[in-house]
């Protein structure tokens, strides 16, 4: 049960904090219609707390209070102030409910002013967001509202629809008060239509809700309209009977204004009945209400009746045809002298009206030349121009910044254009706005993002500039341009600047991290060999050469990510290579995964590395399979792409022309937006730390990069991922590689090397193992001394196996200075470092004779073993 006004006030005295605020703002809802000034004092007091309190939501509702007190006392612009600045907070703190409701008193307070289409709106937007989210006792009082407006429009059919939906939801949400307003409301109705026998049925129901709420200004107003109807309809008696209790109630609830209806119908009646003597005591008791209710004398009926009553008996006594002979000579004289003065005040006002009609063409002809001038200024230019005045609202917009918003000229007709600004910047640009206004230092050139009509999205850039007139600030002019491919591209330059940085990181160490393996694994190798199976140290030999093939793979994966790696590129036929990993492929999956693989018919070749690109496809395949946690279906498909102007909006990173498409497709767990941008990041993964090192994707990205392809990512979380490779498609036709039978390692035949390595510890460790091997073995620590002993050396050398980068003169440079001093021996190269790091030098022969850091001393033997043995 509701507590009575009596009761919340004597819990005010003893409530503090946020309970005393509450209270407060509910006294001053109460009060408002009955006590304005009383519920403004309430409304002030609670408005002071909410803001020391720091309560923004208090602080909304206690400006809603401070509106509704001023609507009360008919202080329309003060409660429009104070509901928007309400509207403001809701809006800043994402309130659906608040904004909902504040708009929607933000239309009563238009209808209160007579303002109806704009009343109809702000109740269209509030009813919007109630169904939205689904407020169903809101949205029955919301229409109820609008249907008070469409009957004040005349618009009755419209009216009787809303009012007859509001009063259904109101007794399915068992809502009296609306219950009763709306039945109220529809008999209005039908007393406007002249159904009176229907009107004074719903008066009596709402009479009967107003009686039991103990609404008595309600229940005065649903009598006054039983008996206002009655009376049409010519039930004097039971008029009579309505009037005088509505009126009695209405006095004793201070209801003036229903004082006023309840006198002027008994007026009516006591005319029709010929009681002239209490018509007029009526009249006169409506004079004093009209006093109390708008502290203004606003007529003069009770004068008009007493002198109709003063002729009627002046006939009677034989008087009446000499008073209107008196009057009717005074008020010819008066005519005449009034005419006269009207006259001459004509003459002056027709001069006056000509000199500003003269002024008001001029001055239009200069507006509509400054229109001209204007809109030839903006109407080429890029940029959206918009114009506003103090409160934001658009004062002109060109039709680039229309287009750029999605607006049509309607559109910002009376439009709020903080709407066309993100929810999460709006409170941010209008605070700009009113600094600004205010004549504070903010910044006049800022990003945010806007909100396209449709509902998209975009990146503005606004350079802003105040409108002054005599030095007062009167607006503010905008330029806005639309920056979303801007900053997609910066986003994409700053992921492309930090995978570069780490790759340059990791070129940088591979050289002497390959060094060091290639010692570790050759030392190895001499304990596997020399030690007998029984003992001891054996399996740690056998560890630590699986050790440092781990770390082998890790400096590859490290070189792959930055492009640096030494690939050996040749035609591939995709669809042919993918078909021959499908056996192993599916050893890789668990039986709750579902293969499936799709390759076009005619799908072209690319110019790749063989073994890299198969590492391609396994790291991504096993990529979708631990996403796949639960089983699911992982596809490949193999198709031709032609790549247009067009596409590249999408994909800046490729270039016009023919592509190869391979796409890998999982319907995994998906990755969020946070996670895709940093799904390349070497050592970045979303696994526990055992289940990988975070370089297989970084790995992938890498080997893609160095063959002049593109790889993408689409995915959403709990739907699945695609990885999607773009390869340049070339001419040519596809060799399947042939399998190396790797031939039994054999002996030296005393064949002359010459090895050249300016690394000391693995300089000795080759040089010991060829000559266990059976060669003869002369090393060099650098490209002179190994030209040295070039030219003592009475014997010739059969070979050369030297390091690519050398101090002073390289080994390739070498290479070719021993051929011109008489070498025909076999070459070949050994190199740890990146490719960046080797890039000046001539790669031709290299590509063919080349063997990468880390090594096995068995893999250094069989090419030594093949060069030697091939003519």
């Amino acid at each position: 049960m509701t507590d009575s006004l009596q009761e919340l006030e004597n819990r005010l005295e003893s409530a503090a904090d946020m309970e005393r605020i509450e209270l407060l703002i509910e006294l001053s809802m109460r009060n408002f219609k009955i006590s304005p000034a009383k519920a403004l004092s309430f409304a002030e007091e609670a408005l002071v707390l909410a803001v020391h309190a720091r309560s923004r939501s208090l602080e909304a509702k206690s400006l809603i209070a401070l509106g509704k007190s001023n609507l009360g006392q008919l202080a329309h612009i003060e409660a429009l102030k104070h509901l928007h600045r309400a509207l403001s907070i809701y809006e800043e703190i994402d309130s659906k409910p608040g904004i909902a409701e504040v708009l929607g008193d933000i239309g009563l307070v238009y209808y209160s002013n007579g303002d109806r289409e704009d009343a109809l709106e702000y109740l269209e937007r509030s009813r919007a967001l109630f169904k939205e989210f689904g407020n169903r006792i809101q949205l029955a009082n919301n229409l109820n509202s609008s249907g008070l407006v469409l009957l004040s429009l005349d618009r009755n059919e419209e009216a009787l629809k809303i009012l007859e939906e509001s009063l259904a939801m109101a007794v399915e949400e068992n809502d009296s008060r609306t219950i009763r307003s709306s039945t109220n409301n529809i008999g209005i109705l039908h007393y406007k239509n002249d159904n009176l026998e229907e009107a004074i049925v719903f008066f009596g129901k709402a009479a009967e809700l107003s009686e039991q709420q103990g609404e008595l200004r309600s229940l005065a107003g649903n009598y006054i309209n039983i008996g206002t109807s009655n009376l049409q309809i010519g039930n004097y008696d039971e008029a009579r009977e309505y009037l005088n209790r509505g009126l009695q109630i209405a006095e004793q609830s201070e209801a003036f204004d229903f004082m006023l209806q309840g006198c002027h119908s008994l007026c009516e009646l006591y005319e029709k009945e010929g009681d002239f003597e209490k018509a007029l005591d009526y009249h006169r008791r409506m004079g004093e209400f009209e006093k109390k209710l708008f502290s203004l004398e606003k007529s003069k009926i009770i004068a008009e009746i007493d002198a109709r009553y003063q002729t009627e008996k002046a006939e009677q006594e034989g008087e009446i045809h000499r008073l209107k002979n008196i009057e009717l000579d005074e008020k010819n004289q008066l005519i005449k002298a009034q005419a006269e003065s009207l006259q001459q005040a004509n003459v002056k006002i027709s001069v006056h009206r000509e000199e500003l009609i003269l002024k008001n063409i001029e001055l239009e002809k200069l507006l509509k030349e400054k229109d001209d001038f204007l809109s030839r200024m903006v109407k080429h230019i890029s940029d959206g121009v918009m114009i506003d005045d103090q409160n934001g609202r658009i004062l002109y917009a060109n039709d680039r910044f229309l287009s750029i918003f999605g607006l049509s000229r309607d559109d910002i007709e009376n439009m709020d254009p903080f709407k066309c600004i993100a929810p999460e910047w709006r409170a941010k640009v209008r605070d700009y706005h009113a600094r600004r206004i205010a004549g504070e230092d903010v910044p006049d050139r800022f990003e945010f993002e806007g909100m396209k009509k449709g509902g998209g999205r975009m990146w503005l850039e606004v350079g802003v500039a105040v409108v002054e007139q005599d030095g007062i600030a009167q607006g503010t002019q905008s330029l806005v341009r639309d920056i979303t491919s801007r900053k997609i591209l910066e986003a994409q330059l700053l992921q492309s600047q930090k995978l570069d940085a780490v790759g340059r990181l990791a070129g940088g160490v591979a050289h002497d991290f390959n060094n060091l393996l290639t010692v570790i694994k050759a030392h190895s190798e001499f304990m596997i060999t020399d030690l007998p199976d029984t003992h001891l140290l054996k399996p740690d030999a056998e560890e630590i050469s699986k050790a440092a093939d781990r770390a082998s793979t890790l400096t590859r994966q490290l070189l792959a990510f930055s492009r640096q790696q030494l690939l050996q590129p040749r035609v591939l036929d995709i669809s042919m290579v993918v078909s021959g990993l499908q056996r192993m492929l599916s050893r890789l999956l668990s039986e709750d995964i579902q293969f499936v693989t799709s390759f076009s018919k005619e799908s072209g070749c690319v110019f790749a590395d063989e073994s890299q690109f198969e590492q391609v496809i396994v790291n991504l395949v096993i990529n979708a399979r631990d996403a796949m946690k639960s089983g699911g279906k992982l596809t490949i498909e193999v198709n031709n792409i032609d790549i247009d102007e067009h596409s590249l909006i999408i994909n800046p990173d490729l270039q016009t022309g023919q592509y190869v498409q391979i796409s890998i497709s999982d319907t995994g767990s998906g990755m969020d937006a946070d996670t895709q941008a940093r799904i390349f990041e070497p050592f970045y993964s979303t696994k526990i730390s055992k289940e990988g090192s975070g370089l297989g994707l970084a790995m992938v990205y890498g080997i893609i990069k160095q063959s002049n392809g593109v790889i993408e990512v689409s995915s959403e979380p709990g739907v699945g991922t695609t990885f999607s490779v773009y390869l340049p498609r070339v001419q040519g036709e596809y060799i399947p590689a042939e399998v190396r039978v790797a031939k039994s390692t054999e002996a030296g035949k005393g064949e002359r090397i010459l090895l050249v390595e300016d690394d000391e510890a693995l300089r000795k460790v080759i040089h010991q193992y060829l000559s266990r091997k059976g060669y003869n073995v002369i090393s060099a620590g650098s490209a002179e001394e190994a030209g040295d002993l070039f030219k003592s050396s009475s014997t010739q050398f059969q070979f050369l196996l030297a390091d690519i980068v050398l101090p002073g003169i390289n080994g390739v440079d070498l290479a070719s200075l021993l051929k011109e001093s008489g070498f025909k021996g076999k070459v070949l190269y050994i190199t740890g470092y990146a490719k960046s790091d080797i890039l000046p030098i001539e790669m031709d022969v290299i590509e063919i004779n080349l063997l990468e850091k880390p090594f096995s001393l068995t893999e250094l033997s069989l090419r030594i073993r093949d060069l030697l043995d091939t003519e």
